[in-house]
């Protein structure tokens, strides 16, 4: 069994952005800080996913926004940073959650838009087209669902990497 060998500022870097995570996963229609980031990739997403047509141009903010904290996670598990790697995860968490909560509101319309225009709705778009607008309860709520267990996937993680200093050069996943 791996010693206990605590590293109490990668703890507390680990705590302190779980404990903000959590938050906002508890709060998800209130503005947070990351939402900014979240929100700036999603419409970069747009903008570099237009030119492959209407549909996937919609469909690219949701992939940047949760494709960019992905590579993030990535780049920080190939270079053996696990704690970091976990982190990203908490982040991409806390961006499915971001994207439930829009997913969510494809049929009322309701959260207001950069363009103020709900006509530029992208859930309701992709949903309307893939015909499933009837089903945006179930599939927002299993995006949710998704977004928790990420979330708390990089949580647990983190501290659990923390706590038993797992980041040794040369190890992966040990």
């Amino acid at each position: 069994m791996q010693p206990l060998t605590i590293r109490w500022g990668k703890l507390a870097y680990a705590a302190i952005l779980g404990a903000y995570f959590i938050y906002c996963a508890w709060t998800p229609l209130t503005w947070h800080i990351i939402d900014g980031a979240n929100l700036l990739i999603h419409e970069a997403g747009h903008v570099v996913c237009s030119i492959f047509g209407d549909f996937i141009r919609v469909l690219g903010g949701t992939i940047f926004q949760l494709a960019v904290p992905t590579m993030f996670a990535l780049y920080f598990w190939w270079k053996l940073q696990l704690v970091d790697a976990c982190v990203m995860l908490m982040w991409l968490g806390e961006s499915t959650l971001n994207v439930s909560v829009y997913a969510a509101d494809a049929v009322k319309q309701q959260l207001p838009l950069l363009s103020g225009d709900t006509a530029n709705h992208d859930w309701a778009y992709l949903l309307s087209h893939l015909d499933l607008l009837d089903q945006t309860a179930k599939i927002s709520g299993a995006i949710r669902v998704l977004g928790i267990a990420i979330l708390i996937l990089g949580i647990a993680g983190a501290l659990y990497r923390s706590i038993f200093n797992r980041d040794a050069p040369g190890k992966l996943l040990t």
